[in-house]
């Protein structure tokens, strides 16, 4: 199948009626940005006529910005309605998963969370707290006056059991 690239004007783009897309405010205000900041570099698909099969809210938030002219892409040959929503699906649906670990190790976190995502998606509590474990293994510091008060504590220690494994224990005179 080939395409074209063609602009067209906004006006002349009509939504597909059973679009099964939708997108919160949040994630509308951020495309929004997006498109402000960078402009159009994903094109709408469109059937020759002018139906969208992707993108939708692009349209949406071009038109509100006040934008009159779009680039689109439009097959040479209409498509089925049934390959026409097939597209549609597979152009929002098999976009792939993050690699959390890679975001958390080689992004910036301000940069992530100015591109869109929240503090739940990237997990940041997790994240930091995993960080904090590897820099710092756990530690008890126990502090006696006398050399009696160490002995007192020694017997009594065989009978507490310990919830996580302690690595090392300095224990000051």
């Amino acid at each position: 199948m080939r395409w074209r690239l063609e602009t067209r004007k906004i006006e002349d783009l009509y939504e597909n009626s059973h679009n099964p897309r939708q997108i919160s405010e949040d994630s509308y205000s951020q495309l929004a940005e997006s498109l402000r900041k960078f402009g159009l570099c994903e094109p709408i698909v469109v059937q020759p006529d002018g139906k969208i099969i992707g993108g939708h809210q692009r349209k949406r938030a071009l038109q509100e910005a006040g934008e009159t002219r779009v680039d689109v892409y439009v097959p040479e040959i209409p498509l089925s309605d049934k390959e026409a929503d097939e597209l549609s699906i597979r152009l929002n649906k098999n976009t792939g998963d993050w690699d959390y670990d890679i975001l958390a190790n080689a992004w910036e976190t301000d940069l992530l969370l100015e591109s869109g995502f929240t503090d739940s998606e990237l997990h940041l509590e997790l994240v930091e707290e995993k960080k904090a474990k590897k820099k710092k293994k756990p530690r008890i510091v126990l502090t006696f006056e006398t050399e009696y008060d160490l002995r007192l504590v020694e017997s009594e220690i065989e009978g507490i059991s310990l919830k996580y494994q302690i690595e090392s224990i300095d224990i000051k005179i």
